[in-house]
C-alpha cells in the first residue's frame, strides 16, 4: 500500500516537471548575436541600431563590460524579471553579456538585468534611478529609441564612475589596513618591552617608571618609522599621560616628601 502511494507521488512530481519543461520550451527568446542587440519589437531605426552597436562595442573595449539590448513583441505570460533573467542566462551561454536592457512595449515593461560583475559595482538603487530618470520619461512620450539610448548612456556612465571609484576605495582601505597593522605592531612591541623592563626595574618611583615606559615607546616608534621628532613627541605624550595619570588616580608618588626622596610623605613601621 505504501509503495503504491509513493509511486503515485512520484508520478505527480514527474508530470509537473514534464509540464514545466514543456512550458519553458514554449517560450520563445531572441537569439544571441555578437552585436548584443535583438530588436524584435522594431523600436530602433537601422541608423539608431548602428549607432548603439558602435557605442556598445566601444564601451566593451574600454571597460571589458558587455551591455546588451533586447526588445520583444511579448513577454509571453512571464514577468519582465523572469524573462530578463532567463534571456540573460541564455545569452551568457553563447557569449559575454553583463547587463541586459529588456523592453516589452506591449506589456509596457522595462527591465535592467545584471550579472554578478555589474552588481558588484552598482546597486538596485542605481538601476532603478536609470529606469526612473533616464528611460521612463522618454517611454511615456512614446520615444522608445530615445529612452533606450538615454538608458544605455546612463548605465555606461554609472559603470565608468563605479570603476574609477572602486580602485580608490580599495587603495584607501589598504592604507588604513597597513596603518592599523603597523600601529598594532608598535603597541604590542612596546607593551612587551615595558613589561620586561618593569619586571626587572628596581624602583617603585612612578616618575622613573613613566619615563622608562615613554622611552621604550619612543624607541619602538623610532625603529618602526625612523622619525626622531615623532619618537620624541610619543615619548612626551606617554610620559605625561602615565605620570600625571597615575598621580591623579593613586596620589602616592611625588618628587619630594618625607622619607626617601622618591617615596610618599608618610611613615612606615616594622616588627
Amino acid at each position: 500500500m505504501a509503495y503504491n502511494i509513493q509511486m503515485k507521488h512520484l508520478s505527480v512530481v514527474a508530470s509537473i516537471l514534464f509540464l514545466l519543461t514543456l512550458s519553458a520550451q514554449a517560450i520563445a527568446f531572441p537569439a544571441y548575436n555578437v552585436s548584443h542587440i535583438a530588436d524584435e519589437a522594431d523600436l530602433l531605426t537601422p541608423q539608431q541600431e548602428s549607432r548603439l552597436r558602435s557605442r556598445l562595442e566601444s564601451f566593451e573595449t574600454n571597460t571589458s563590460f558587455a551591455l546588451a539590448l533586447a526588445t520583444v513583441k511579448s513577454l509571453q505570460g512571464l514577468s519582465e524579471r523572469t524573462y530578463a533573467q532567463e534571456l540573460l542566462e541564455r545569452w551568457q551561454e553563447a557569449g559575454r553579456v553583463d547587463l541586459l536592457l529588456l523592453v516589452a512595449p506591449l506589456e509596457r515593461k522595462v527591465r535592467l538585468q545584471a550579472d554578478a560583475n555589474i552588481r558588484a559595482l552598482l546597486s538596485h538603487q542605481d538601476f532603478q534611478a536609470v529606469i526612473d530618470n533616464d528611460i521612463l520619461p522618454f517611454f511615456k512620450r512614446g520615444d522608445y529609441a530615445g529612452g533606450i539610448m538615454s538608458g544605455m548612456r546612463a548605465c555606461m556612465r554609472k559603470i565608468r564612475t563605479a570603476q574609477a571609484v572602486a580602485p580608490l576605495d580599495e587603495e584607501i582601505r589598504g592604507v588604513f589596513a597597513d596603518a592599523l597593522k603597523t600601529l598594532l605592531k608598535v603597541v604590542l612591541t612596546a607593551l612587551i618591552l615595558i613589561v620586561i623592563v618593569f619586571r626587572f626595574l628596581p624602583t617603585e618611583s612612578y616618575f622613573i617608571k613613566s619615563a622608562t615606559a615613554a622611552a621604550v615607546f619612543g624607541v619602538v616608534v623610532f625603529v618602526f618609522f625612523g622619525e626622531l621628532k615623532t619618537a620624541m613627541s610619543v615619548f612626551a605624550v606617554i610620559f605625561l599621560v602615565m605620570f600625571f595619570g597615575t598621580n591623579y588616580y593613586f596620589g602616592d608618588t611625588y618628587f619630594g616628601g618625607g622619607g626617601d626622596g622618591g617615596d610618599s610623605g608618610g611613615a612606615s613601621g616594622e616588627w
